[in-house]
């Protein structure tokens, strides 16, 4: 059940991947997934998201998939894909195959969806934000240095 007080996020795949195979430790990616571990906001991904980058991930290295395997069970709410009916409600605002992270993130109540590939998706900003992981990372350190004044 989302908690309305937090910021919550859909990550796609390529969020999901790049925040465990990066060379360094301070991928934006990454850093959403420790927000989303401390609690700071939520972090929801579908079924079949995880299981694409994780089966990505499998083919570098098994020992990456099993980092995300570990990493999202403490950090990402993992909800069930949906259906093609849901789905096609959404034709028209994102590349054919982004719909159904656009379907999951929308139906899963999230704030925003955290993608590298933004140019892909185009839906009503009233319905949901697109933007990079290293965008929101930004917008995070501008309002906690704001409550250093």
């Amino acid at each position: 059940m989302p908690n309305p007080s937090l910021l919550r996020v859909f990550v796609d795949a390529d969020v999901l991947y790049r925040a465990t195979s990066a060379s360094h430790q301070a991928t934006a990616s990454l850093a959403v997934l420790h927000l989303g571990q401390a609690t700071v906001l939520e972090v929801v991904t579908a079924r079949y998201t995880l299981e694409e980058a994780l089966c990505n991930l499998n083919q570098r290295s098994p020992a990456l998939a099993m980092d995300l395997l570990n990493l999202a069970k403490e950090s990402v709410e993992v909800v069930e894909s949906p259906p093609a009916s849901v789905i096609s409600r959404f034709v028209g605002q994102a590349h054919p195959k982004d719909l159904p992270n656009l379907a999951a993130a929308v139906q899963a109540d999230a704030h925003m969806l955290l993608t590298f590939n933004g140019r892909d998706y185009y839906p009503p900003p009233k319905l949901i934000r697109v933007m990079t992981p290293g965008d929101l990372v930004l917008r995070v350190r501008n309002t906690v240095a704001g409550l250093a004044v």
